[in-house]
């Protein structure tokens, strides 16, 4: 809904406080440190320009815009239109903000801002552990296809063992088949067990 979360003063005039200003988070501080032209101080004053908002969003997805375009501090309203459009698109998070309400002669309360910021911080947590569930379950599917690739392969070892037994067996008198089996066979038997051992072991470990 139009207006949600946004600070607005008798009248349905947001303006600035006039307390003493907010000093911003040291975590937004140091996500946009080193970027061109930003210096976070207050959230009242260092994201009118909308630098801060751009390097923001350019710290969590360099593709989503280019900073470098996008950092000219005579620029506000472009920078601040771009941020927000690119935000919503990108994270999906409302247009809480316009840009001539900050760039404006009459910039909108900092608490506003500190809103809007929150609701990206939020946005970003949200597309990170979308991002840890899908390469979870990834990793899930492609331990899968090799436990099956496995057991595939040892239910094709005991099958070729049994057939190169039965015609053994076929091709030999009773009193042969008194004897110890071929060394092939005995390999077979060998490499049978260890495959079992090693399935089993596989198993122990949750796979």
């Amino acid at each position: 809904n139009e207006g949600a979360g946004r600070v607005v003063w008798p009248g349905g005039r947001r303006r600035r406080s006039v307390t003493r200003p907010l000093s911003a988070s040291p975590q937004v501080k140091a996500c946009t440190a080193g970027y061109k032209g930003v210096n976070i101080t207050t959230w009242g004053d260092s994201f009118n320009d909308g630098l801060a908002f751009c390097a923001l969003l350019h710290k969590h997805d360099e593709h989503v815009l280019n900073y470098d375009k996008n950092s000219d501090p005579k620029k506000a309203l472009g920078n601040l239109d771009t941020a927000f459009t690119a935000a919503e698109k990108r994270w999906d998070v409302p247009r809480l903000l316009e840009p001539e309400e900050l760039a404006g002669p009459d910039p909108t309360d900092e608490k506003s801002v500190i809103t809007y910021v929150a609701k990206l911080r939020q946005a970003f947590l949200d597309r990170e552990a979308e991002m840890m569930r899908k390469l979870k379950e990834e990793e899930e599917a492609r331990k899968k296809a090799e436990r099956e690739a496995r057991q595939a392969a040892l239910k094709k070892m005991v099958q070729d063992l049994k057939t190169g037994v039965d015609d053994w067996c076929a091709r030999t008198t009773p009193a042969a088949r008194r004897r110890p089996p071929p060394a092939a066979a005995t390999r077979g038997l060998t490499a049978l067990r260890r495959r079992r051992s090693q399935e089993q072991v596989d198993q122990g470990q949750g796979w």
